[in-house]
Parts: structure tokens; sequence; C-alpha cells
């Protein structure tokens, strides 16, 4: 399950405004991943539009972020990249002197670098081989970014997919906002009544059907099922 919040208002002297007709043009995105096997749970942070994250706190004064990049933050240091994760760097770079001996490379390069993929693509396909950037590998990230985009139709919600069934979860973003607290209580009540999600699904679209028909009668009273 990928929890997925949308931005938060005031953080960082920043304001959320509404585009309804257009995406903005600066965003904070909040993802975060559970376990995945043997890898434990990891948030990621996504900011654009001239919005940077934080200054790491140990991060050398003469040093500036990237304009485009990523920073890693575990629990024994923190690291930073560029775009494409070119010129990875510890912080702060006393760090990166330290590290020695530097680990072997194990994963594969693409040839002349960001300008090469295409090349990779074409050459994978000559040799029946596989690309860098494979499906399996493209395929989770394009969702993940595309998420994203879900996210900045919902600010301030937090939005919860199921990557196996590639639906939402308890979310139900078409649902009026003052009925959602009733859409989860009766997603829970089905749950631990063992029905069915598409016969659960069903009931909450005859709700969804009835607030439209019935709207002024207020979304609270029509999914409590008084109306």
């Amino acid at each position: 399950m990928i929890r997925i919040p949308g931005a938060p208002a005031g953080r960082g002297g920043y304001k959320r405004m509404e585009y309804n007709d257009s995406y903005p043009p600066a965003s904070v995105i909040h993802m975060s991943f559970p376990e995945r096997g043997e890898m434990p749970p990891v948030k990621l942070h996504w900011y654009d539009g001239g919005i940077l994250p934080e200054r790491p706190d140990d991060l050398e004064p003469e040093r500036n972020l990237p304009e485009s990049g990523t920073i890693f933050v575990g629990d024994k240091g923190k690291m930073w990249c560029e775009t494409y994760s070119e010129s990875p760097r510890l912080i702060p770079e006393s760090a990166m002197t330290a590290f020695t001996p530097r680990p072997p490379r194990t994963l594969p390069r693409v040839p002349e670098g960001r300008n090469g993929h295409e090349k990779n693509w074409l050459d994978a396909i000559r040799t029946h081989g596989q690309a860098t950037s494979n499906f399996d590998y493209a395929g989770p990230f394009t969702e993940v970014v595309l998420l994203g985009n879900v996210a900045l139709r919902f600010p301030g919600q937090r939005l919860m997919w199921d990557g196996a069934g590639v639906v939402f979860g308890k979310t139900f973003l078409f649902h009026p906002p003052d009925a959602r607290e009733r859409v989860l209580a009766l997603a829970d009540a089905a749950t631990d009544a063992g029905t069915p999600a598409a016969e659960f699904l069903f009931r909450l679209s005859r709700l969804y059907v009835r607030w439209h028909r019935l709207g002024h009668l207020g979304a609270a009273k029509i999914y409590s099922g008084d109306a």
C-alpha cells in the first residue's frame, strides 16, 4: 500500500493555492512506501517549481544544493546526486573523502550517459536484449510519477494506493468531502463482514448517484441512509 498525501499548507513559507484548470507552477508531494521484502519503509518528498527541500544541517556553508537532484537520508548519513544520479557525493565532503575503499560498480551503465538512452533502447531492439530502463523498472517508476500528478488534484488529502490491485483503496476520491468519513466507516464495516469488494463498490456507486440526484439534502444525510 502506498500512501500519497497532497502538499501540506504553510510549509517552508509557501502558501497553498487552488489551480482548478491546470496543474500548479510549483508543488510539494509526500509519498510513503511500506516494507517490501527485506527493504524497510521509505518516504519520498518531491519538490518542483523552484521549491527546494530543507538544507541539510551538515552541508558545508560554501556548498549549495543543486537546482535538480536527489538527497538520500539514511540511518548512517546523507548523500546527494544531481539529475539522473550524476555526481553522487556524501554529505559532508569530509565523509566523502574518508569513504574508502569505494564499492565496486555492480549496475550496468548507459554508454554516453544521459545522451545515450535512446541508443541503449535501439541496441536492445537490435540485439534482442534488455534496455537499462526496461519495463520492469520503468513501469513502476512511471506509476509513482503519475500518482504524484493525481495527488496534485486533491491537495491536503491522503490518498491510499493499492499497487497490487491498481486501484485507490479507502480514499474514494469522487465522493463528497463531507461524506468521506462515513465512506471510510462503511469500508471498515464491509471489510469486517467479508463483503466482496465488487459488491461494496457497487453500493458506493449507488450512494454516489443518489447524492447527485438528491444533493440538496446534504451529503452527510444521504450517505448515512437517512434520506
